[in-house]
């Protein structure tokens, strides 16, 4: 009985053995999961902060593949620091690919590797890590752990910006005589209150908001191009105006005075029931530049702040848009430079943008036109009311001896300029202000001479301020219909030149790029915040550092100097048409000569007989020959500088013989020069010769004859009668100083006090927004 309850109670032990080692197993295998998922997870967290730090570095070259390699090795560099056991792992065992996330791309990822966004920059870093997890198991293989990350920029750096002229200032007077020709009277306006606009900052997304303009939270650039031609295509300027003020009290950033000054504006615009484009498209600006942003980033730039100022001088350039304003004069006449009468205006052709966005972002300037029409007449058709006889002027050297003509409908193209933004907040000064890149391309200026009217319809192509075409392109496309006689001149009935032509001067192109360090009241507070004209004078004081003429170099040739070139060539194809294309005009030498000494007498005022009449005669020859010497030596002179300065004008206006011409009297005329010092006082004029013994001592009759059988009045040099050449010296003498005054007196000063610079454009600034928080997207 015993031997069989020993044998009952055989075996227990295994069964307690298997069950233990089983539990064992069962605990072994909970701890090598738990060991994976440990593992796991450290990998995740090392694949997330390697790519939260490397996302950060993506701008940080110079160009997408330069971001992209610095943004690579940060990321492996921070795995590996981060997981020792990835130390030793080669770049490809750690694979990472810069691309773009959009949720537009393919599910569940979203992420294009290798892919730039539209402004040419990679978004997001996608890393993968493969490891090889050792097992606790016996007679078990190590696990291959894989995971993967992908970060991107939750928002791209956002800038606004503007380009173009100081064309509508308060300081000067100009904006309240510009809006003054549209009825906006603007006189008790208070410059600090209007400037302390700049300061006051909305956004597109409040504005629109306000407007009750419903913007879909996944607007894309087909759905803004879309609400751009429909819903937002054109709105009332007022409605935008009083809206743009609603936002801005609402937020209580308006003093009383400011919205009193704004209340004023839209008073006064409101009666002229004008419209305003919101955003650009493609057929024209409008107040905002956004439809060249990415998909994106229009969420991020419609909640860009720009600042009221700068909205509000846009609206006024929109409301000045296509109204002449006349420049000098009084009452309607024509401005007087004596021989020159000069009808001058000046508009906004097209208003600028304000450009907001990203990297790419673009904002052009406005397009101001400046009309000139410059008219010298000796038949006084182009006389101002009350103005001196251009013949009077001239008459006292020339008179009825020739009829001149020159008139010149002068178009020139002042602002046409593009801004593009490139890289922001690469950049930190020693104040910690963060800078935007921004790219200027600007024209010098088209100048354009044909048949322009201002008594033309505003429609007519030939109305000077009529499209946005600059006038360049409208000679270029139809030269025939713009043809204008620009000159003509006779000699006693004989026809020496005579010029019908369309000209058209290119401008040249210049481009600059320029980092600007934002200054706010943030980053550059008032010296006493609680004055007002303290933070008024703060808040110009930021205004100016954000602000910058580019090109920084400008146009090296000022327009007056412009426009001297062009009347120079004018001159010079009158001269070389008179050369090579007049009648004989050799026998017109003692109508000359009689006419120069009746002008020189009428200067002296002496008695020509009688006692002193000897005196009298030769101090009018000497006058009469210095008037020729003049005559010639400016000829001379200016035919020696006119073929380098302004050889391509001559191009246009001149044949090739002409200019050959030209350039060989220049140097001939020395001779005649020389015949002049040698017109001595001689027989017949003070002196009688032989007849001197009887008492003779010459008379006027006999020293008008020694003029016209001079060498001066009667030779030819090179061909040509040296009567004309005296002729174009006294012609050209007569003109240079007016046609000079043009640019450098008129011209010149007016667009001075203009703010405008033709070849720069005034470059701001507006607001810059460095986020630069990343987010994991998977």
């Amino acid at each position: 009985m015993q031997k069989s309850a020993i044998n009952r109670q055989r075996g227990s032990v295994i069964v307690s053995v298997v069950v233990s080692l089983f539990v064992g197993l069962i605990l072994l295998g909970g701890v090598q999961l738990g060991y994976y998922f440990h593992i796991k997870r450290e990998l995740q967290n090392t694949a997330d902060l390697a790519v939260l730090s490397g996302v950060q570095l993506l701008q940080d070259g110079g160009n997408a593949v330069e971001g992209c390699d610095k943004a690579i090795a940060a990321a492996r560099a921070n795995a590996k620091q981060n997981f020792n056991a990835l130390a030793g792992y080669t770049d490809e065992q750690l694979p990472i690919k810069c691309g773009t996330w959009s949720a537009a791309h393919e599910a569940p990822k979203h992420f294009a590797a290798e892919v730039v966004a539209s402004d040419g920059t990679y978004n997001a870093l996608h890393f993968t890590i493969t490891y090889n997890a050792l097992p606790f198991l016996p007679f078990s293989s190590a696990s291959t752990m894989t995971v993967e990350a992908i970060a991107k920029k939750s928002f791209q750096p956002m800038a606004a910006f503007s380009v173009g002229p100081q064309l509508l200032r308060l300081d000067d007077g100009l904006l309240t005589n510009a809006l003054t020709v549209i009825g906006v009277d603007l006189g008790d306006t208070t410059l600090l209150d209007y400037k302390g606009l700049a300061n006051v900052m909305i956004t597109p997304a409040g504005l629109l908001d306000a407007l009750e303009v419903k913007i879909p939270a996944n607007l894309t650039v087909g759905g803004l191009q879309s609400l751009v031609s429909g819903e937002l295509g054109v709105t009332a300027l007022v409605d935008v105006l009083e809206t743009s003020i609603g936002v801005a009290d609402g937020r209580g950033l308006l003093s009383l005075d400011q919205l009193n000054l704004l209340n004023s504006i839209k008073a006064g615009l409101e009666p002229l029931a004008l419209n305003l484009q919101l955003f650009s498209d493609t057929a024209g600006n409008g107040l905002f530049a956004l439809i060249e942003t990415p998909t994106e980033k229009i969420g991020a730039a419609l909640n860009t702040e720009v600042s009221l100022g700068s909205i509000v001088d846009l609206m006024l350039g929109v409301a000045t848009q296509g109204n002449a304003l006349a420049l000098g004069g009084e009452d309607g006449k024509l401005i007087d430079l004596g021989i020159l009468k000069v009808d001058a205006k000046l508009s906004v052709i097209e208003p600028p943008s304000i450009g907001i966005g990203g990297k790419g972002t673009t904002a052009y300037s406005s397009n101001i036109r400046l009309f000139a029409h410059v008219c010298i007449d000796l038949g006084a058709n182009c006389q101002a009311a009350g103005a001196t006889s251009s013949s009077g002027i001239l008459g006292r050297l020339l008179g009825s001896l020739i009829e001149l003509k020159i008139d010149l409908p002068i178009v020139i193209e002042l602002v046409n300029g593009k801004g593009t933004l490139g890289q922001m907040c690469h950049k930190v000064d020693a104040q910690g202000r963060k800078a935007a890149e921004i790219t200027v391309d600007t024209h010098v200026g088209d100048i354009c001479v044909g048949a322009f009217d201002l008594t033309a319809t505003k429609t007519d192509p030939k109305y000077p301020f009529s499209g946005t075409m600059s006038c360049v392109d409208k000679l270029t496309a139809d030269s025939p219909a713009f043809k204008h006689p620009i000159l003509s001149l006779k000699l006693l009935g004989t026809n020496l030149a005579s010029l019908e032509t369309a000209l058209p001067i290119k401008a040249l192109a210049t481009q600059e790029s320029q980092d600007f360090f934002f200054h706010d009241l943030i980053s550059d507070p008032a010296s006493d915040p609680a004055d007002p004209e303290k933070v008024i004078e703060k808040i110009n004081e930021n205004i100016k550092s954000n602000t910058k003429w580019m090109p920084a170099s400008g146009n090296n040739l000022s327009v007056g100097t412009t426009v001297k070139g062009l009347v120079d060539a004018v001159l010079a194809a009158l001269i070389g048409e008179s050369l090579t294309k007049s009648g004989d005009v050799s026998s017109l030498g003692p109508q000359v000569a009689e006419k120069i000494w009746n002008d020189a007498k009428a200067e002296k005022g002496c008695a020509v007989d009688g006692s002193n009449g000897r005196d009298c005669r030769k101090s009018i020859l000497e006058l009469a020959k210095s008037n020729i010497s003049a005559g010639l030596s400016g000829l001379q002179g200016f035919l020696g500088n006119i073929l380098g300065s302004t050889l391509g004008l001559l191009g246009d206006l001149l044949t090739l013989d002409i200019v050959g011409v030209l350039g060989n009297l220049g140097g001939l005329l020395g001779g005649v020069l020389g015949g002049v010092g040698e017109l001595l006082v001689g027989d017949g004029c003070t002196h009688g010769g032989l007849g001197e013994l009887f008492g003779q001592t010459g008379n006027e009759a006999g020293c008008k004859s020694l003029l016209a059988n001079s060498t001066s009045l009667s030779g030819t040099t090179d061909g040509q009668p040296n009567v004309l050449l005296v002729v174009l010296g006294l012609v050209t003498n007569l003109l240079q100083g007016p046609l000079d005054s043009l640019g450098n007196e008129l011209l010149s000063p007016l667009l001075n006090a203009l703010g405008l610079k033709v070849g720069q454009v005034e470059t701001t600034l507006i607001s810059l927004d460095c986020n630069n928080a990343a987010q994991l997207v998977y």
